[in-house]
């Protein structure tokens, strides 16, 4: 199925949906990183990024076979509608299947650099722990929306993406953690957390920025949230950043960083 959407796309084809899921997630890797929910929103998406080019294609390079899902190395190439041509770029596109459907389809439009320098199995893991992260967050964001950070951890279990006894690491340590918190473990500890780190807020929601893989098991999340003060009644922005441990795509250990940088370093990724 996925070498013949890309037949349809080697034509310049993106119209047909046949392949997707009513209810298909879309994602657009990159800065305005979001999941584009159901046939008619991933056509939007779609075209509205198609829409800065007056020329494009897309070439698959090779097809992966990953459990439910299919890891394809692309490259394309085409004229922006500045005018720009580019010769050549790569991506890594991630379609994931149920019932003969594509039921999420991410694609990664300028391809990691890390993924140049493994081998094919690792490179598979690493997108593999990238989604995991982000449907993690996916849950997280709906449990912040909903005031209801419990449920969120009990759906991310249900679906073996994050594990029971979760450690969750938020406390101070030197100051890269979060003031009055503790670390702990499980379900009861991250609620605990929630609870803190949310009740001077109103309105508070969090994106999703970036994610980066570190290596086998480690990536880093980079976070926004934004809140209006209770008390001040004045709008509030923090970023964060979060390095999730994972073991058979389940993250098992999330260790909190008020400071991106902070969780950069703490991985070998700055000085």
């Amino acid at each position: 199925m996925v070498r013949a959407i890309y037949r349809s796309w080697a034509k310049g084809d993106f119209s047909s949906v046949a392949w997707a899921d009513p209810d298909i997630g879309f994602v657009l890797s990159g800065p305005d990183w979001r999941v584009h929910r159901g046939l008619q929103a991933m056509s939007r998406a779609g075209g509205k990024w198609l829409q800065a080019w007056d020329e494009f294609r897309v070439e698959p390079r090779e097809f992966i076979d990953v459990d439910d899902a299919v890891l394809v190395l692309t490259e394309f190439r085409g004229r922006k509608a500045t005018g720009v041509s580019v010769e050549s770029m790569t991506g890594a596109n991630v379609f994931w299947f149920r019932d003969g459907k594509v039921v999420r389809l991410v694609v990664h439009t300028d391809r990691p650099k890390r993924l140049e320098a493994v081998g094919l199995q690792e490179l598979a893991m690493l997108l593999e722990n990238v989604e995991v992260v982000r449907r993690a967050f996916e849950i997280v964001q709906e449990g912040v929306r909903r005031g209801d950070p419990g449920a969120a951890f009990d759906k991310s279990v249900r679906e073996g993406i994050v594990a029971s006894n979760l450690e969750w690491r938020a406390g101070a340590r030197g100051g890269v953690g979060v003031a009055g918190a503790e670390d702990a473990v499980g379900r009861d500890g991250f609620v605990r957390f929630m609870r803190i780190w949310t009740e001077d807020f109103d309105e508070l929601a969090v994106q999703l920025e970036e994610i980066i893989d570190v290596d086998n098991d480690r990536v880093v999340a980079i976070t926004g949230w934004f809140g209006i003060g209770k008390a001040s009644h004045a709008p509030v922005e923090m970023r964060t950043g979060m390095v999730c441990t994972l073991e058979a795509r389940r993250i098992l250990r999330s260790v909190l960083f008020i400071d991106p940088d902070h969780a950069l370093k703490a991985v070998g990724l700055r000085e």
